[in-house]
């Protein structure tokens, strides 16, 4: 009886098998960080042969699960891993399985560990014209995709709506156009260089640049864009205000890497924006008048969140910089939230707010150290 039960379970296993649609989470990050934290350690680093063995274990994991299934179709596919050359042809075959099948989500982050800057480590995409219609997610990190290769892709996915690309060596000139995108991210690599960014995409209600460069960012056609993201020096984020009196933004983020060389602090009005966030060093002059800049050019403002890392110590307001604010008033500015607080002159810039927000509500203060974190839609106005 133990023996027809084991056989029966077999066959109801494979039964349920042949009909799972669901998701194929292949995460192997767990074990790329251990190897990291050794690889990190001089007088254990893990050999070359140990560490072709766990992508070689990883592979087969892949391959033996993916042959197995029977189903006709599949909601996801998501591999993380450190893969090299020789993968790479399994790699093709696992991309092509899941769009046969239907697949809505696909992620692949191949980030390497040992060589993460080295363009031979990383996998080339190749251009597919075939049409994949139940695409409707696609992230790839440390994946080489030309712009060329990327806009065929999105071509033939007539469903895609959210597009996640990081750390492509090949994506210097971007000219994309979809009717269905929602959601844009795109995260060049360390030192990469500039690029030629041109969106055309009517339904597009997020984009987030990680890492701006002086590059040259065209928004053709985005009448719905409502949350935008920038992070990267001032000096090359301002290049791209001209742009902005033409959006409907209701949210914005803001990561500063630094706000030297200010120039010209004029932002076009802002008539929409409800939600702003600014990620800084700290509140210094720069910074401040950066920041007032901003309140006037949003008259309906609402919501003011200030992240302050302090990571290069804390410095101090001079007095000139409050004195050229003295009849600002922000009328609609209700809820403040203030992250890293160190309770020194952050006390008198809160002060400051309260005296000139009349609809002032709420102000949050919270000291921990801010996370650096972006979530695609995470902003309703």
């Amino acid at each position: 009886m133990s023996k027809k039960r084991n056989i029966n379970g077999v066959e109801i296993v494979d039964h349920l098998w042949k009909l799972y649609s669901g998701h194929f989470d292949f995460d192997g990050s767990p074990i790329v960080q251990a190897m990291q934290n050794r690889y990190q350690q001089p007088d254990n680093k893990p050999t070359a042969r140990a560490l072709q063995l766990r992508r070689y274990k990883f592979v087969e994991w892949v391959n033996h699960v993916l042959q197995s299934h029977q189903g006709g179709t599949m909601e996801q596919l998501r591999i993380v891993f450190d893969l090299q050359k020789r993968s790479y042809q399994k790699i093709d075959e696992w991309f092509q399985l899941a769009l046969v099948k239907n697949v809505h989500s696909i992620e692949l982050d191949l980030t390497s560990f040992v060589s993460p800057n080295n363009p031979s480590t990383c996998y080339e995409f190749p251009i597919r014209s075939r049409s994949h219609c139940g695409l409707k997610t696609l992230v790839l990190k440390h994946v080489d995709i030309s712009g060329h290769a990327l806009q065929t892709l999105v071509d033939n996915c007539p469903n895609l709506e959210e597009l996640d690309i990081a750390f492509s060596m090949s994506l210097k000139v971007l000219h994309l156009s979809s009717p269905t995108l929602k959601h844009l991210t795109l995260t060049p690599r360390l030192g990469f260089g500039p690029m030629d960014i041109k969106i055309s995409a009517p339904n597009l209600l997020f984009f987030s640049w990680i890492g701006v460069k002086k590059s040259k960012l065209v928004f053709e056609d985005v009448p719905k864009l409502q949350c935008m993201t920038l992070q990267g020096y001032w000096y090359h984020i301002q290049s791209h205000h001209s742009q902005f009196d033409e959006l409907v933004l209701s949210a914005y983020v803001l990561f500063l890497d630094g706000c030297e060389n200010m120039g010209n602090t004029n932002i076009p009005e802002l008539s929409r924006l409800k939600f702003l966030t600014i990620t800084h060093n700290a509140i210094e002059d720069n910074t401040f008048r950066l920041l007032t800049a901003y309140l006037k050019a949003a008259p309906l403002l609402e919501n003011l969140t200030l992240s302050l890392c302090h990571t290069m110590g804390v410095n101090v307001l001079s007095e000139a910089v409050w004195n050229e604010t003295n009849n600002d008033t922000y009328k609609n500015l209700k809820r403040v939230r203030f992250i890293g607080f160190w309770a020194t002159h952050e006390v008198k810039f809160m002060k400051y707010l309260e005296n000139r927000a009349p609809l002032l509500e709420t102000i949050n203060y919270c000291p921990c150290f801010p996370t650096v974190h972006i979530v695609a839609g995470s902003y309703s106005g």
